[in-house]
């Protein structure tokens, strides 16, 4: 067995793997994490020593989380005085270099800090699902992806004692050169069963035992679904 055919099946079987993989992934879960994530700057005002009286909001930036609480400060004027100080005041407002902001104006505490929008536990799991996304952005990205994969894909039939009523009983799908997904057919020709073999110049084909059996046959009945 050459070494060079064994690691261009690994890592064709590898490519196999995350396209499969990629399939499965619960990709609204991680678009809901991806825009959790984007959520940089909490912003709030409450009563000195007091909790806050409303849930604190989420912003992207700090500049649209100073922007709400210049709002929220001017709203909270008294519309019966005259407010040219208080509002040329609020106006001055500038957030730190972090984007933080803090300042008791009034009756109320106005407030904006980096948020952590993502828990530890959040946080892997975002890894984890944007590693097996990689560049796809949506399944039918994958989807498209996975269609151009095969260079070639057959069938044959088995034996029988008539010519009559020959129905297919294995498959090949050829991804590369050297490289092939064989398998088995049940009656409706949907794949029961597949593995990876891989070949050098002048050799036999050898299979490929350190792939995952139930991996390979979800991508064989991506063509030989019956």
């Amino acid at each position: 067995m050459s070494d060079t055919s064994y690691s261009h099946a690994k890592s064709a079987y590898a490519e196999i793997e995350r396209m499969i993989s990629a399939l499965g992934l619960d990709w609204g879960r991680l678009e809901e994490l991806r825009e959790k994530a984007q959520l940089k700057f909490v912003a709030g005002w409450n009563m000195p020593g007091y909790m806050p009286d409303n849930e604190a909001c989420d912003f992207e930036s700090s500049e649209a989380a100073l922007d709400y609480i210049k709002a929220e400060a001017t709203r909270d004027l008294d519309l019966e005085a005259d407010n040219a100080e208080a509002l040329q005041e609020i106006d001055s407002w500038k957030s730190d270099a972090q984007g933080e902001f803090g300042c008791t104006f009034g009756n109320y505490h106005y407030w904006i800090t980096k948020g952590d929008p993502l828990d530890s536990d959040e946080r892997a799991e975002l890894h984890e699902m944007g590693a097996v996304a990689g560049e796809w952005t949506c399944p039918d990205d994958v989807g498209d992806d996975l269609a151009d994969h095969p260079l070639e894909g057959l069938m044959r039939s088995g034996w029988a004692s008539s010519a009559d009523g020959f129905q297919p009983a294995e498959f090949l799908i050829l991804t590369s050169t050297g490289i092939r997904v064989c398998g088995e057919l049940d009656e409706h020709g949907s794949a029961t069963r597949a593995y990876l073999q891989h070949q050098d110049w002048d050799e036999p084909w050898q299979d490929y035992l350190a792939g995952d059996g139930d991996v390979l046959l979800r991508y064989a009945q991506r063509f030989f679904g019956g």
